[in-house]
């Protein structure tokens, strides 16, 4: 026999290793004299893979429940890895839009895992004057001989919810529209004359919508036109800090005061009435009796009793 097969068995693992290399010893049996040395070199076939981000840029709205950016691992997949993932604050904050407890936070990937989801949970915070606020992740310290990519840092945007912005600039309208019909100042004469003139119809208190005038607002509109252009003489009520329209408001209320009372003692003098007595109905009737329902209406449409008072 002139050749003699000697076996070795190498035991195959999923582990990433660096080549390892052996000896044999060819000993005579006697005296154990070696006679010759062979090297005998194991070469890894198992590569751990490189990591990467799966995106460069994540983009979310405050109203989901978590961010979700994947990591990936390429160009192999033996053995078992972990990775660290660094946070990198800008304008958003953790603790403040996002809670990560943990910095860094270490990922592990199994043996043949391709790919692992990185979550992050939001705090909706609704509206705080930020259209979007953003931060960024940062792997490092791969373990298992793994290495990195250049994708190895990612950006992510925490947007306001597009549904909520919408809602918000409709109430933001709504409350403008409820203000608006609420505050009794006006800016111009001519706008005083076109708000006596033009007929309008009932303002929703919810929504602040106008809605379209009925047959009775008409009717209304025609018997008091006369004194809705008379009383628009007032100045508006920014002149001279309101005392402009209190003074001929006064004025103008007394004046018509006075041509009702006349009116009335004319007409029981000519009924042949007694003055006391024209002077507590037909007076009445004609300027005590208006402000009555006037602060009844405010009373029942009004949050405070400031309005009815008359």
């Amino acid at each position: 026999v002139d050749q003699v097969v000697v076996p070795v068995t190498i035991i195959d693992d999923d582990e990433f290793e660096p080549d390892e290399d052996f000896f044999l010893d060819l000993q005579t049996a006697d005296t154990f004299e070696t006679l010759d040395t062979c090297k005998i070199e194991i070469i890894d076939d198992d590569a751990p893979g490189v990591l990467a981000f799966e995106l460069a840029n994540y983009t979310f709205v405050e109203s989901q429940k978590y961010i979700s950016c994947n990591i990936i691992r390429r160009n192999g997949a033996s053995g078992k890895l972990t990775v660290e993932v660094n946070l990198l604050e800008e304008s958003a904050k953790n603790n403040v839009n996002f809670i990560l407890a943990e910095t860094p936070t270490v990922v592990t990937f199994e043996h043949l895992s391709i790919k692992e989801e990185f979550k992050i949970p939001l705090i909706d915070t609704n509206f705080d004057g930020k259209m979007e606020v953003s931060f960024k992740l940062k792997l490092a310290n791969p373990t298992g001989s793994a290495t990195l990519s250049a994708l190895k840092l990612c950006s992510v945007t925490i947007s306001n919810d597009a549904e909520l912005m919408v809602k918000l600039d409709r109430l933001q309208e709504i409350m403008e529209a409820r203000a608006r019909m609420k505050d009794p100042s006006t800016s111009s004469w001519g706008d005083q004359f076109k708000e006596a003139v033009v007929i309008r119809g009932e303002v929703d208190e919810i929504t602040g919508e106008e809605t379209m005038p009925n047959g009775m607002a008409h009717v209304m509109h025609f018997l008091t036109i006369g004194w809705k252009v008379l009383f628009a003489l007032v100045p508006p009520t920014h002149y001279h800090g309101g005392w402009a329209a209190f003074g001929v408001a006064v004025a103008m209320i007394g004046a018509l005061t006075a041509v009702i009372g006349d009116i009335a003692t004319l007409f029981g003098c000519a009924l042949g009435i007694p003055q006391g007595i024209t002077a507590i109905t037909f007076v009445a009737l004609g300027t005590s009796l208006p402000d009555t329902f006037a602060s009844a209406q405010a009373a029942q449409s009004e949050d405070y009793a400031d309005s009815a008072i008359g």
